[in-house]
């Protein structure tokens, strides 16, 4: 995935050389984000097809016929798909893993015309594209409420895939508390800051408005 943000940035310069505007510059970042994940989110399908997923009933007070699918590949999870029925409605969550990361997120149900789609950088989301095919990236709070939601779903649905148990009721999931952030890791935090701030300074200032 880093190789995938380097990509991206490298475009992103390139294009702020010929000067397009702020507008035009995220229109092609989600392009090549959608592409790049798209094509992942493919080769996992194309991967795992032939794996006979493991199978779980979900419980919860929340919804009904509450059921997980697990497809594993040495032993990694590399996606998962939770269907259940609320208000008479099946809806149907798709979530994609590259190692231990989320990679893809889409969730549909039986009235939507096209599923609402989430696109993944590690534990960042990068970008939420709507039903009706709007697009958002996180400084939008709708997006950034869809982050933290789709965290904790995903992070409940990994606990309950690694249960032994045939039957999990979702409710008594209990989420164990972040860990402090590590040494290396606040120093490498501390150093993206600074290359950030770097390639901020290289920006014109017409664009950042």
């Amino acid at each position: 995935m880093n190789k995938t943000l380097i990509l991206l940035m490298t475009i992103f310069l390139t294009q702020v050389t010929f000067g397009q505007n702020t507008d035009e510059l995220m229109k092609m970042w989600n392009s090549e984000t959608m592409k790049i994940e798209d094509r992942e989110k493919d080769s996992i399908d194309s991967e795992i097809k032939d794996i006979n997923p493991v199978e779980k009933v979900l419980l919860s007070t929340l919804y009904s016929e509450g059921k997980l699918k697990i497809f594993r590949q040495s032993q990694s999870i590399r996606k998962l798909v939770k269907t259940y029925m609320r208000y008479d409605t099946t809806f149907t969550e798709s979530y994609y893993f590259m190692g231990r990361w989320p990679l893809y997120a889409e969730i549909e149900h039986s009235y939507q015309k096209s599923p609402d789609k989430f696109y993944f950088d590690k534990t960042n989301l990068m970008l939420w594209v709507d039903s009706d095919l709007n697009e958002y990236t996180i400084e939008n709070d709708k997006a950034n409420d869809w982050w933290w939601k789709l965290l904790e779903s995903m992070d409940k649905l990994m606990i309950a895939a690694d249960s032994e148990k045939k039957q999990v009721n979702e409710d008594q999931i209990k989420l164990p508390d972040l860990p402090p952030m590590s040494k290396k890791d606040s120093l490498q935090l501390i150093e993206l800051k600074k290359q950030f701030e770097g390639l901020m300074k290289t920006i014109p200032d017409s664009l950042k408005k």
